[in-house]
């Protein structure tokens, strides 16, 4: 059986716009989310490890290698480690 990964998408936060949660030039993983995509908005996780909505003209999505799209997630837990905030990736809250 062949199974195929999924890929995994990122944008880069351009405006912060009355949300202190956001970095301007941060990247950020995206979760794909047809919902909320459909609302204007788009679902990041954040360093806390958690995942919220943002306005989607607030990032815009960035196209990397695939080495980077392979190491960057991996990147990102081991800065959140190393901030002391958790381990877990993320943690899906729209089911």
């Amino acid at each position: 059986m062949i199974t195929r990964k999924k890929r995994v998408w990122f944008a880069i936060c351009v405006a912060d716009e009355g949300y202190e949660d956001l970095d301007v030039w941060k990247v950020y993983q995206v979760l794909p989310d047809r919902r909320a995509a459909e609302l204007g908005c788009i679902r990041v996780i954040d360093e806390s490890g958690e995942d919220y909505l943002y306005p989607a003209n607030l990032l815009v999505a960035v196209n990397f290698s695939k080495v980077v799209r392979t190491r960057l997630p991996r990147f990102l837990l081991t800065m959140n480690r190393n901030a002391g905030l958790p381990s877990r990736p993320y943690c899906h809250t729209l089911k």
